[in-house]
C-alpha cells in the first residue's frame, strides 16, 4: 500500500470505525493490501477485483466465490465485497 495512504489511515480519530478499500488483480496482492490496512488500523476493508475480472466472474460464479473467499479467509479483518 503506498505510504501516505497507511499514513493517512494511521490518523484518523480512535471512536471512529475505519473502512480502507482495496483492490487488486491479483489474490496475493489482494490479500496484502488489505492486511497492510488492518496493520495500519483499519477496521474492515471494502475490497474489489480488478476490472479484468468483472467479465470472467459473470460467467463463472465459483470462481468469483473461490476469489472472494481466499481474500477474506487470508485477511486479518472483516471484509466487505464491492463487485
Amino acid at each position: 500500500m503506498f505510504p501516505e495512504k497507511l499514513l493517512a489511515i494511521q490518523g484518523t480519530y480512535d471512536n471512529l470505525l475505519l473502512v480502507a478499500g482495496s483492490g487488486a488483480t491479483s489474490t496475493r496482492e489482494l490479500i496484502k493490501l488489505t492486511n497492510d490496512a488492518a496493520e495500519a488500523g483499519a477496521d474492515y476493508a471494502i475490497v474489489t477485483a480488478g476490472g479484468f475480472y468483472a467479465g470472467a466472474f459473470a460467467n463463472n460464479r465459483a470462481a468469483m466465490k473461490a476469489f472472494f473467499s481466499k481474500v477474506a479467509e487470508s485477511s486479518h479483518i472483516s471484509i466487505l465485497i464491492w463487485y
